[in-house]
This record gives C-alpha cells, sequence and structure tokens, in this order.
C-alpha cells in the first residue's frame, strides 16, 4: 500500500509544483484558507515535509513548548521568506519521489496534507480545485474509523467522522451507519470538510452539517 501512496505523493507534488511556478507574486502572497497562512507559507510546509532537519525542529519545538503545530508553523514562515517562489517549488519537484514522512506522520497523512493544502491555495485564489479519481479513491478507501491506525492527522479525522453518515455523490462510497445524521457531496469536498475545512461545508448537504459544525468548527 505504501508503494501505491507514495507515488500518489509523487504525482500530486509534481502537479503543484508545476502550478507554483504559474503564480504571480501577488498571487504567491495571497491568503490561503490555511489560516494564518499566505500561499508562500503552504508551499514551505509542503517542502519542509520531506526535508525537516532536527537541528531546526529541536529548538522551533522547545520554543513552542512541545506543540508540533506551533514548530511547523514557525519553520514554514521562516522558509517562505529565506526561500524565493523559483526555489520553493523547485523544491519541491525535486523532492517528488523522496519517500521521508514527519515522524508519528504516514505516507497516507502525506498525501492527504498534500491533498487538502492544494484546495487551500487554488480556491483562496478562486480557482478551480479537482483531486484526481485515483488520489481521491485512494484516500476514501482508507477513511474509515475502524481502519485507521495511530497518527497525528487519522486521530483527529476519526473523531470529525464519529456517529455520522457520510456519502460521496460521485464515488461509491459510504461510511456509517444509516439513521445517524448524514453529510453528502463530492468526494473531494467531503475530504476537505473530514480535514476540518469550514469553507467545505458550503458545498455538501445533510442534516449531519450542523453536528460537524459544532464538533469541528
Amino acid at each position: 500500500m505504501n508503494e501505491k501512496t507514495w507515488k500518489l505523493v509523487s504525482d500530486e507534488r509534481l502537479r503543484l509544483a508545476s502550478y507554483g511556478k504559474t503564480l504571480t507574486a501577488r498571487q504567491w502572497k495571497t491568503a490561503s484558507l490555511c489560516e494564518g497562512w499566505n500561499i508562500a507559507d503552504v508551499y514551505a510546509h509542503l517542502v519542509l515535509e520531506s526535508r525537516y532537519k532536527s537541528h531546526e525542529v529541536l529548538p522551533s519545538l522547545i520554543k513552542g513548548r512541545g506543540n508540533i503545530h506551533t514548530m511547523m508553523d514557525a519553520l514554514a514562515r521562516k522558509y517562505a521568506v529565506r526561500m524565493s517562489q523559483i526555489e520553493l517549488t523547485q523544491m519541491l519537484k525535486d523532492d517528488a519521489n523522496v519517500k521521508i514522512a514527519p515522524t508519528l506522520v504516514s505516507p497516507l497523512e502525506v498525501l492527504i496534507d498534500l491533498v487538502i493544502h492544494s484546495a487551500d491555495i487554488k480556491l483562496a485564489l478562486r480557482e478551480d480545485w479537482e483531486v484526481a479519481p485515483e488520489i481521491m479513491e485512494h484516500i476514501l478507501s482508507k477513511w474509515h474509523p475502524s481502519q485507521f491506525r495511530f497518527g497525528t492527522i487519522t486521530n483527529r479525522i476519526r473523531r470529525r467522522m464519529k456517529k455520522l453518515h457520510w456519502t460521496a455523490e460521485d464515488y461509491e462510497w459510504s461510511v456509517g451507519q444509516k439513521g445517524w445524521p448524514k453529510i453528502s457531496g463530492s468526494g473531494k469536498f467531503l475530504i476537505f470538510a473530514i480535514s476540518g475545512r469550514e469553507h467545505a461545508l458550503q458545498y455538501l448537504s445533510g442534516n449531519g452539517l450542523k453536528e460537524l459544525r459544532q464538533r469541528v468548527f
């Protein structure tokens, strides 16, 4: 499974690297849908996923009082200032086939992160966001609460999905019991919502949206 996942990670990195090279300087500094980050920060974060170094991580982790999110935020901002648009997009392209994930992060979670941040970037720029069918199928096929293993992302996903009936309208996928509050829509926006982006809710329907909003947002 990991080999297929890493292949999809490679494909998504190459797509995002190519897309990033086309952005104007103004677009590069536009606020993304990832709260607190502009598009340059998002690209820096994606590059860092395969380049985290202990001599940078440990001091930032200590400064952030052990909070991994604070550490990642600080390093992403640092790299976004230090590196140019050309450098960051080229680094992402160069790392397309690197099979390294941060500590406690699975290859599947690396793929999810790429997909979600692709939406953060493209939807912020009011451009079409598409997920390759193979990638959407691969992610959704692993998204059932009973299938999850330990991971920094998947534990949060499990809590968001709990006792809700999720159904994709463009792909044969459904989890949760009938009779539970329902959430339905296109697979890509289900992924976006389950990953914790409130922006996705406007593209979904069902009586489970109120519960999800209260639970997550």
